[in-house]
C-alpha cells in the first residue's frame, strides 16, 4: 500500500501519512474485541485488510485535494490550503465513509454470530477511521512542512 501511495504521490510525507490511522484503527478494533472477550472468527480475521483500504481511502482524497489545492494557490499559507481542503472534502468523506458504516452495521441483524461480530466491529472500526481522518489528519498535516507533500520526482500534478 506504501509503495503504491509513494508512486501515486511521489511523496515520502503522502504515503507515510495513513499509517497512523491505520495502527489507531487497528488497535482501536481488536483492542476492544479483546476487552469485550470476542473471539476472532474468520469473518472477523479479514477486518485489518477492509479497515486498512477504508482508512487509506479518506486519506487520500484529503492529501491529493491538498496536493491540488496547493499547487492551485502557490503563494497560499499552508494552513488556509489545508483548511479549504478539509472545507471541500469533510462532509464527502463524512457521507461516503457513514454509508460504509451503516453498510456494516447492518450485518448486525444477521442470525450468524460471526457475521453479526464482524458487522459491528467493522462498523466501529469504519467510524472510528473517519473520526481519526477528520481530526488527526488534519492536524498532523498542519505540522508538516508543505513542501514535503510535493512531488520530489517527475514534474506530474497530482
Amino acid at each position: 500500500m506504501m509503495l503504491v501511495l509513494l508512486l501515486y504521490f511521489r511523496s515520502l510525507a503522502a504515503a507515510l501519512l495513513p499509517l497512523p490511522g491505520v495502527a489507531a484503527t487497528m488497535m482501536f478494533v481488536f483492542g476492544l474485541m479483546g476487552w469485550m472477550n470476542q473471539p476472532i472468527y474468520i469473518t472477523t480475521a479479514i477486518m485489518p485488510v477492509l479497515l486498512t483500504v477504508i482508512s487509506v481511502t479518506n486519506d487520500i482524497y484529503l492529501v491529493s485535494r491538498y496536493v491540488q489545492l496547493s499547487q492551485e494557490n502557490a503563494d497560499a499559507r499552508h494552513e488556509e490550503v489545508l483548511r479549504e481542503t478539509m472545507t471541500r472534502l469533510a462532509r464527502a468523506i463524512a457521507v461516503t465513509s457513514l454509508t460504509g458504516v451503516i453498510g456494516f452495521l447492518s450485518f448486525a441483524f444477521s442470525p450468524l454470530v460471526p457475521v453479526r461480530s464482524f458487522g459491528c466491529f467493522a462498523g466501529l472500526g469504519a467510524f472510528f477511521g473517519l473520526f481519526f481522518s477528520l481530526t488527526a489528519v488534519p492536524a498532523l498535516m498542519t505540522l508538516l512542512k508543505p513542501e514535503w507533500f510535493r512531488p520530489v520526482w517527475g514534474g506530474r500534478k497530482v
